[in-house]
């Protein structure tokens, strides 16, 4: 290197001597270029449409240019792409500039780019459209006397004079004519174009049947106090339609515990505000019963040894008494046991001394109930030993 001779690759391997081992070794390269006059090719100037997709902009240089940056005060190309859509119609100058700190070179150069982008028509959003009956009946009306009365439908900027293709507008009013069986859906491609620029849209027509409002049947529900909050759309009829309204209840949602033990008739309201296409209104009633709940509380279990056992706890009126003493102050004392206090007195008097013994215990009427597990753990005692330390 220092013989003149800059440029090229100059490696160097670094060894360690091994003792036990193996010598290791390892290799590093560094290459050396040459710098060159920096060259930043040549720019061209080039049309597009505001609907264009990004464009790269290497594209648009010519020659042996080295690696560089783009920049310009009109548009975002610092990634080296130039969009339309995004910049919008107007001329936009661009600079592309190589210089030491983007490429292996001396000097700076600098090459120009010059993009000229035309606005494009409007052909709208594209996608899917659904109309009802009624309306679209309107729609074909004053299509036959103005064309853009469709467009409208879809967006009011569209650009108008264009053709339909695929089918054409009066191909998919003849379709629309001819149909007896709805909902129906019908295709078909907007395309428009001005001076410079085409732009084009697939839009797809779903027409659906109007219907009668229909609430449903009246229904009756009963509902406990411990219950948690209802939703009432959940207890309309099979027939009604949903998205109605609840008299008193604007968000569909019944509280028992709010609103306590009695009975309460809701109004569940169908109308045209309630879905596209409903004709009319409905109503319906659901008559809401709330009856006491009652609450068992948590699941008990209590451990007793074998020398702690009573003589009369395991007969009938002992272990009754004992699985009620579990239960809340609160808990009213005349449910039922399952299995039955006979049949856990029967197994500890056949031989089962130690165990568990678990009972179910329900409260309620059967409309309103809970239960809570209640479990008498008997364990034989174990005498502790303790050695000479």
């Amino acid at each position: 290197y220092n013989d003149g001779d800059t440029s090229g690759d100059y490696t160097v391997t670094y060894t360690v001597d091994g003792t036990i081992c193996d010598d290791a070794t390892a290799t590093a390269t560094l290459t050396v270029q040459a710098a060159t006059p920096a060259d930043a090719g040549t720019g061209s100037e080039a049309d597009y449409c505001s609907n264009d997709a990004a464009i790269d902009l290497t594209t648009l240089l010519s020659g042996d240019y080295d690696a560089g940056t783009f920049s310009s005060d009109d548009a975002d190309v610092a990634d080296g792409m130039f969009d339309p859509t995004a910049e919008g119609a107007g001329d936009y100058e661009i600079t592309y500039t190589v210089s030491p700190e983007t490429a292996c070179v001396t000097g700076t150069a600098t090459s120009t780019i010059m993009i000229t982008v035309n606005q494009a028509p409007n052909a709208g959003p594209g996608g899917d459209f659904s109309f009802c009956v009624s309306e679209f009946e309107a729609i074909a009306a004053a299509v036959l006397a103005n064309p853009s009365a469709l467009l409208n439908e879809f967006d009011s900027d569209i650009t108008p004079g264009g053709t339909f293709t695929d089918d054409t507008l009066m191909e998919l009013l003849a379709q629309y004519n001819a149909t007896t069986s709805f909902p129906a859906t019908f295709s078909t491609t907007y395309t428009v174009s001005n001076e410079d620029c085409t732009a084009s849209a697939d839009y797809s027509i779903t027409i659906n049947p109007n219907e009668d409002a229909n609430a449903g049947s009246d229904q009756s529900v009963t509902f406990c106090t411990t219950d948690g909050v209802q939703d009432l759309n959940n207890f309309i009829g099979d027939d009604a339609m949903t998205g109605g309204s609840f008299d008193g209840y604007a968000d569909g949602m019944f509280d028992p515990a709010a609103a306590g033990a009695g009975e309460y008739t809701i109004i569940y309201s169908v109308d045209e505000t309630s879905g596209p296409c409903i004709e009319g209104s409905a109503t319906a009633e659901i008559t809401v019963t709330v009856v006491e709940g009652i609450e068992a509380g948590d699941d008990v279990t209590e451990i007793v040894c074998t020398a702690d056992v009573e003589d009369d706890l395991f007969t009938e009126d002992g272990l009754n008494e004992f699985y009620l003493g579990l239960i809340g102050d609160d808990v009213p004392e005349n449910g039922t046991f399952n299995p039955s206090i006979a049949s856990l007195v029967d197994m500890y008097n056949g031989g089962m001394m130690t165990g568990d013994f678990t009972t179910t215990y329900t409260i309620g009427n059967g409309t309103c109930e809970d239960s809570v597990e209640l479990t008498l753990t008997i364990r034989d005692i174990i005498e502790a030993e303790l050695e000479d330390v």
